[in-house]
């Protein structure tokens, strides 16, 4: 949010609650009218007998979010994974926005999947971290990470070989294999 003073050009970032001094280079003149780019990144000041000034805003740095690969949950096993957002403005705020989490795990808006999976099978879905960067600064930020998490059964198949052999006159059996 932009306001033209008496003394030159404030600037808020949060809704008006504080107010600073911007316009890096405009002298202390009284502004009549400020326009603000949509996505803010121009500025342009008219000022009361020196003509008009344009400032251009700092683009934000993109959000990346990390880890890129998730390890795989097993079926009926807690599962936990904390993913972390740079870049922009913390702190950042997680969802998922496409495809969905297997049945029995959640998102934490913070950014940490948890819970214990039910079903074996391969689910993809895309989660979303969004910035605090306010809309005066361009605001806010968003960056996209795409998973895919491969639900290992946990209950394992477990295969008889019931073979038997003589040795010395008794019958001995094989152990059974677990697959």
């Amino acid at each position: 949010m932009y306001a033209g003073t008496y003394l030159g050009l404030y600037q808020s970032d949060d809704g008006g609650g504080s107010w600073t001094r911007s316009g890096s280079g405009l002298p202390l003149v009284n502004v009549t009218d400020v326009y603000v780019a949509p996505d803010a990144s121009i500025v342009r000041v008219a000022t009361f007998g020196r003509g008009f000034w344009e400032l251009f805003t700092p683009s934000p740095q993109p959000v990346t979010i990390a880890p890129g690969v998730l390890p795989n949950p097993v079926t009926g096993r807690s599962f936990v994974a904390s993913l972390a957002a740079s870049g922009a403005t913390s702190p950042y705020t997680f969802a998922v926005t496409r495809g969905y989490l297997p049945g029995g795990l959640s998102l934490s808006s913070a950014g940490v999947i948890f819970g214990t999976p039910g079903t074996p099978g391969t689910y993809t879905f895309v989660v979303r971290a969004t910035d605090s960067t306010p809309p005066a600064s361009g605001g806010p930020v968003t960056g996209s990470q795409i998973y895919t998490l491969t639900i290992l059964d946990g209950n394992p198949t477990v295969v008889l070989a019931l073979l038997s052999q003589k040795l010395n006159g008794f019958r001995r059996f094989v152990e059974p294999v677990f697959q």
